[in-house]
């Protein structure tokens, strides 16, 4: 594999973790309730990593932004592709 493919993937698996987390965060604050929020309950804190972690790399539609230039990198103004 290159380094763009290896980037392409690194950039989908991030995105989709991301998404994953913040999906399984919430809904453990959902099943709590407001015992979620409190700050001594542990989830509250995964929650705030979650968020922070979806906002790294500009999130799932960064990370989908930063596979798809590595796959297929935007054209100079010369016309050939820069490597």
């Amino acid at each position: 594999r290159n380094d763009a493919d290896a980037l392409a993937a690194a950039a989908g698996a991030f995105g989709e973790a991301a998404d994953q987390a913040l999906f399984a965060t919430q809904q453990a604050v959902q099943l709590l309730g407001g015992h979620g929020f409190i700050t001594d309950h542990p989830v509250e804190k995964w929650m705030r990593d979650a968020r922070l972690l979806a906002l790294l790399w500009g999130g799932r539609d960064g990370a989908l932004a930063e596979a798809s230039e590595a796959i297929c990198p935007p054209e100079s103004p010369g016309g050939a592709q820069s490597s």
